[in-house]
């Protein structure tokens, strides 16, 4: 039996990523600090460490996609995003892709797109434990088979609203909703630690 679906608390969410993407400013400057030249080597390089594990050919989620930096690295992909100041410059920059605006900061049950990865990039490690706990929770809900997650988040930042996971953390916490059959973390240093963390599970 799946787990009943819990909301979050959409409108705290909204505004700390709607502020993000001000604060980032996409369009003309950097992020954390470096310059759009910096920003775009700091991508080249998670791209290039991400994509010597993470399998292409999947039918792919990419959950809390932005601006759609990852939409053609996937064969069959859909974004999804609930900011949409981002997911407007997702569709100019990748018109080929394929987007979704969500409403809240979880996947609607409906979603007519049947995953067999879900990958997300620097997301959750926004959220407390209890928000990524319920963002597992809605996966849980839309998956219809066994499938294959994929994980890239900074491991060791712990302050503010910014909470660090190991790939063995993330595993514990989704072995709530699914059963890990196999697991595998891989590390690198980009100013701090960062993991590329791939789980395959099937429904409990």
């Amino acid at each position: 039996m799946k787990p009943s679906i819990i909301k979050l608390n959409e409108k705290g969410a909204k505004d700390y990523w709607r502020d993000r993407a001000k604060r980032d400013g996409v369009r003309a400057t950097g992020h954390c600090g470096y310059s759009l030249a910096g920003q775009d080597e700091r991508y080249r390089i998670r791209k290039n460490f991400i994509f010597s594990f993470c399998p292409r050919h999947l039918r792919t989620l990419d959950f809390g996609c932005g601006i759609g930096r990852y939409s053609g690295d996937f064969k069959n992909y859909l974004g999804v995003d609930f900011t949409e100041s981002l997911l407007i410059i997702a569709k100019e920059r990748c018109p080929k892709a394929r987007f979704l605006l969500l409403e809240g900061p979880y996947i609607d049950c409906k979603l007519d797109f049947d995953p067999s990865l879900i990958f997300t990039s620097c997301v959750l490690q926004h959220n407390s434990d209890d928000a990524v706990l319920k963002i597992f929770e809605y996966f849980a809900a839309i998956v219809k088979k066994n499938i294959t997650f994929g994980f890239y988040e900074n491991t060791e930042t712990q302050s503010g609203s910014m909470r660090g996971r190991t790939g063995e953390e993330y595993m514990e916490m989704i072995e709530t909703y699914f059963k890990v059959d196999e697991w595998v973390s891989y590390a690198h240093r980009m100013s701090e630690e960062h993991a590329f963390t791939l789980i395959e599970v099937e429904l409990k």
